[in-house]
């Protein structure tokens, strides 16, 4: 290429390497923003998982993760409440399939959290999330009317109470199969019906851990 008198030859930019992503700024700059005045936000549907760096930053507090958390499982709720046994197949999987996916999200938020710290602190973190998770009545206002707890949300709440502390994370990460599941047993629809889904929700929400787990652990 020839240039003349004054000018700059242009060469083409060498690959650009990303920096550490600033989860203590954006954690300090988003936390008086918190809780999001829309409700919870679904991780499944999320592109390239930008949202994943703003809830992983405001989830250091873990009353903010309980309260997301308790957003989706509110929402998750109301979806299952609002499907009928007669429902077509695509229809019966869709809602339960996609709370599944957003949990498995919020389970490997947890897990990237709990890795970041010490023993101490990560046990202290996860110990303040459980508790708060068996009674969040404080969380209730930031939900939308329209995904109020029902029995669904009850029963599922109810069950951490007898789960022992070695056995909670595993338990947290069958929640979306464990919400279809009571709504099924309560709809009376059938093993029939049920086990595909329960099949489904289950590897959805494993798949969604390990892409936002690997996605954490590379920021």
């Amino acid at each position: 290429m020839r240039t003349g008198p004054g000018r700059i030859p242009c060469r083409s930019p060498g690959p650009r390497t990303p920096g550490p992503r600033p989860r203590a700024e954006s954690y300090e700059r988003l936390r008086c923003d918190f809780p999001p005045r829309t409700g919870c936000a679904h991780l499944s549907s999320t592109p390239k998982d930008e949202l994943v760096d703003v809830l992983r930053a405001v989830s250091e507090e873990p009353a903010a993760y309980t309260a997301l958390r308790d957003a989706q499982t509110r929402w998750g709720a109301a979806q299952l409440g609002s499907l009928t046994t007669e429902a077509r197949k695509n229809d019966l999987e869709g809602a339960p399939v996609t709370n599944a996916s957003a949990l498995g999200g919020y389970d490997a938020i947890a897990a990237d959290v709990v890795r970041s710290k010490k023993a101490s602190g990560a046990s202290r973190w996860m110990d303040a999330v459980y508790t708060a998770l068996r009674s969040p009545g404080a969380s209730a206002s930031m939900a939308p009317r329209s995904a109020l707890p029902d029995r669904n949300a009850k029963s599922w709440r109810a069950s951490l109470a007898s789960v022992p502390a070695e056995e909670r994370t595993d338990h947290l990460r069958e929640q979306g199969t464990f919400m279809f599941t009571a709504w099924a047993e309560v709809a009376e629809a059938g093993r029939d019906r049920a086990e595909p889904v329960e099949v489904r929700c289950r590897r959805t929400g494993q798949e969604r851990y390990g892409a936002i787990a690997q996605n954490l652990r590379m920021s």
